[in-house]
């Protein structure tokens, strides 16, 4: 049984390669603007080759049944098992030791939030992300290209401007950082934000779907 998953493991490490690649970019890059566009090719990449990631799939829990939750769940530890790869490669380069003191300024600053507000920030990223994922979904059946980079940019650019938690970008930070151990709980409280926010467009639809046939009945 447990086969069946090893695909999807393999597309999440994917996943949390490039996104950790995508995160040395943000770090590396003196100007937040163009850090956000660099960032921004890590979920295009993501959804162009049909990789998995935590973010993009936690959203349709409410779209489907019980055993797809074994499928999110999935998602969420390969993406952690590739950005732990990625820095455990990169910590033998020679940038890493600026990525490492990049890493820990800005995850220095999401620790010092309270519980609820970091919960609070993932859920907007969360809520964002959804954006970018339905809006690829939508563009692949109507075969746009042009609305797909800009519907997959504009959230991203979005969430990076705004200072909102990914959870699986902030695991790369505090891997880098040698904080991973004590930032645990952060993560989880990150990543329950994060589900919050990208399923309140599915669960608001389902609500209305029951609503409108309530008053059609």
């Amino acid at each position: 049984m447990w086969r069946k998953y090893i695909p999807i493991l393999g597309k999440s490490a994917l996943s949390g390669i490039i996104i950790s690649i995508a995160c040395c970019a943000y770090l590396l890059t003196d100007n937040r603007y163009v850090g956000g566009v660099l960032f921004s090719f890590a979920l295009y990449c993501i959804i162009r080759f049909g990789f998995a990631l935590f973010t993009g799939k936690v959203g349709y829990i409410p779209d489907n049944g019980a055993g797809y939750l074994i499928d999110v769940a999935a998602a969420f530890i390969g993406n952690i098992f590739g950005v732990s790869c990625a820095a455990a490669l990169l910590s033998a380069s020679g940038i890493w030791e600026r990525i490492s003191a990049e890493a820990l300024a800005v995850i220095s600053v999401k620790l010092s939030h309270s519980p609820l507000s970091a919960g609070i920030l993932g859920f907007f990223c969360g809520f964002l992300v959804y954006f970018a994922i339905e809006n690829s979904l939508i563009c692949s059946v109507r075969d746009c290209d042009t609305s797909l980079i800009y519907g997959t940019v504009m959230p991203v650019m979005l969430f990076i401007f705004c200072g909102f938690n990914h959870c699986i970008a902030d695991s790369f930070y505090l891997a880098a950082s040698g904080l991973l151990p004590d930032g645990i709980v952060y993560i989880i409280i990150v990543a329950v934000g994060n589900s919050l926010g990208a399923m309140l467009v599915p669960l608001a639809k389902k609500l209305y779907s029951l609503v409108n046939k309530g008053n059609t009945a």
